[in-house]
């Protein structure tokens, strides 16, 4: 479970990082973000989506 949702995240953040490396820089902020709410979240064991992470991460970035 932990590997699928660390797979989900990965995968997320790569989409991320093209679609903002074609319009900006930020990118470069967005992952070690987004890895670092998922490393947490794993952590507690919790419930958690990394695509509303990254999504948070485009609007508070963009």
């Amino acid at each position: 479970m932990r590997a699928r949702a660390i797979a989900e995240s990965l995968i997320v953040l790569l989409i991320c990082n093209a679609w903002l490396t074609a319009s900006c820089n930020l990118s470069v902020m967005l992952i070690p973000i987004g890895m670092a709410w998922e490393a947490v979240a794993a952590e507690r064991d919790e419930q958690h989506d990394p695509l509303a992470y990254m999504v948070a991460g485009l609007i508070l970035f963009s």
